[in-house]
């Protein structure tokens, strides 16, 4: 059974510490309440919940039934990605602090660690949507 313990073994992890840093960066920074930013936002955090939901039901796929999905899960990742890089891109020209970008790495190198992100905001909206 998989743990959060086990998760933090691998080397290119992000904390759920780290995860809350960021997110608490990125409301701390931007105009929540801004028309622009909570369109995007709202685009970023619908993206994360398609990629996460196919990401979750990975574990409990075999190779066969992961093969299918496979360029699928790919391409909802990279919708995530480049939503939140819009939402970067947005809070940058709106001269609000971006260094929370940064700390998730780079979309070519960092790819895990920003489906890592994906997954912590649906957490987070999943418990507040109650």
């Amino acid at each position: 059974m998989n743990t959060y313990e086990g998760y933090l073994k691998a080397n290119d992890c992000l904390t759920f510490e780290d995860s809350s840093n960021i997110y608490n960066q990125i409301i701390e920074s931007a105009n929540i309440n801004d028309k622009e930013f909570k369109e995007f936002w709202r685009e970023m955090i619908s993206n994360a919940i398609i990629y996460a939901n196919t990401r979750a039901n990975w574990s409990l796929q075999n190779s066969t039934e992961r093969r299918e999905v496979d360029k699928r899960r790919t391409r909802q990742h990279d919708d995530f990605m480049a939503s939140l890089k819009l939402i970067a891109s947005y809070m940058k020209e709106q001269r609000w602090n971006t260094t929370w970008f940064d700390q998730l790495g780079t979309i070519e190198n960092d790819r895990k660690r920003f489906g890592d992100f994906a997954c912590y905001l649906v957490y987070i909206n999943s418990l507040n949507a109650r």
